[in-house]
């Protein structure tokens, strides 16, 4: 069930992407026509006047309907009592997800255009029920065994605090079970879950989190004694600009970040985000591709972002009393074979998620990074030879009766 303001927001979005998708059309159509007329020479005049007064007639009105029919139906959505104030697609397991890939895709705009729509960072338990309060009663209530070791598990573009259980029943027999709930019941570790627009700048999520930080430990029921962090690609980026700019601003709770793993994180940027961004100008030049070049070049600010990742010391340096661990994965078994070398994971590749490719090393400690082969960019969110590395560095080696088993 959606909230009634969110209905409103959703009519209007669509409808203004239905008339961008009319207007697109209606450009294809002209960019044909103009090439047709022109080839004709003045013989085809009169038909071009013709034409593109019977065009932009007959485009204007179906782009006008097009608007205004989504708006139409929210509002009679609204009045006939469908929005519900106490739900939001926001704490809806089925709807959160599609919220949450469609903020990535636009979630600057979204943010500022129809802000009833956008994903505010939050923390969530296990349960995925709904965002964390920071409050010591509503966390002891949501984590009645909260100790003094914390996990924050931090997704990637376009995914959500449900992410991590990609694939659970397949991998450990039950849905349920992600690298958090094995981290609580093996280590200790009480798991928290953030959730957060990742169509926004890194830098822009990255104060974000460290505001959020110091609400969570402020509120947090006994004193921390640890605290590290899992991230999944894009958000290993902004785990790593939340930490700088915290530490800078000499906020208490990165003195005791001891752990930060980072999966698939395209330190060093991604390829598909930096073709995008070339293959832009390419498609500007031609008339019916140009539609296209514009969808593309809307992209967010978060995908952006992605281009060229943080660099390494002279551009963001890494907290420097935490462990830093860099999990990157290719498609084949031998990080070495020429398609894995190529493709990476399919989204990054593995010199760009560990630091290989650079001359200077001193920021990605050769110790602490670790391939896994024969997985894809998502199969990093929850395998168990991944949880394997990431208990070996949080402590211990995962306990042996765990039902843990490979793909």
């Amino acid at each position: 069930m959606a909230t009634r303001s969110e209905l409103v927001s959703a009519g209007r979005m669509t409808g203004d992407a239905l008339a961008g998708v009319v207007g697109a059309v209606a450009h294809v159509h002209r960019s044909i026509a103009d090439r047709t007329f022109t080839a004709m020479g003045p013989a085809g005049e009169p038909a071009r006047a013709l034409n593109d007064a019977i065009s932009r007639g007959a485009y204007a009105a179906v782009r006008a309907g097009h608007a205004f029919a989504p708006r139409l139906g929210a509002a009679i959505a609204v009045v006939a009592g469908k929005g519900d104030e106490q739900s939001s697609w926001n704490s809806s397991p089925r709807s959160s997800g599609w919220l949450s890939a469609l903020n990535g895709l636009r979630g600057d705009d979204i943010a500022e255009r129809y802000p009833e729509l956008a994903v505010t960072m939050s923390l969530r338990d296990q349960s995925g029920a709904g965002d964390l309060p920071m409050r010591a009663d509503t966390i002891v209530s949501a984590i009645p065994d909260a100790g003094d070791k914390l996990v924050i598990f931090v997704h990637g573009l376009c995914e959500s605090d449900r992410s991590w259980r990609r694939r659970a029943e397949a991998q450990h027999g039950d849905p349920t079970i992600n690298y958090g709930s094995l981290l609580e019941a093996d280590l200790g570790c009480a798991p928290l879950y953030l959730r957060y627009n990742t169509g926004l700048r890194v830098e822009d999520n990255g104060r974000l989190l460290g505001a959020l930080m110091t609400e969570l430990v402020d509120a947090w029921p006994v004193p921390l004694h640890e605290v590290a962090f899992v991230a999944h690609s894009m958000g290993g980026l902004v785990v790593r600009q939340a930490c700088h700019d915290a530490d800078l601003a000499g906020h208490a709770w990165t003195t005791i970040v001891r752990h930060v793993v980072c999966l698939g994180t395209p330190h060093l940027g991604a390829p598909l985000a930096r073709g995008v961004d070339r293959l832009v100008p390419t498609l500007s030049r031609i008339g019916v591709t140009q539609p296209l070049a514009r969808f593309l070049d809307d992209r967010s600010a978060g995908i952006r972002d992605l281009e060229h990742g943080l660099g390494t010391d002279t551009d963001l340096p890494f907290l420097r009393h935490a462990e830093w661990s860099f999990i990157g994965a290719t498609v084949t078994r031998d990080r070495r074979h020429p398609v894995g070398y190529l493709l990476g994971d399919l989204l990054v590749r593995y010199h760009s998620a560990t630091g290989e490719a650079r001359v200077e090393r001193s920021s990605f400690d050769l110790a602490n990074v670790e391939h896994i082969g024969g997985i894809d960019h998502f199969d990093l969110l929850n395998h168990p030879a991944v949880y394997a590395q990431i208990a070996r560095r949080f402590g211990r080696t995962p306990a042996t009766s765990r039902p843990l088993r490979l793909a």
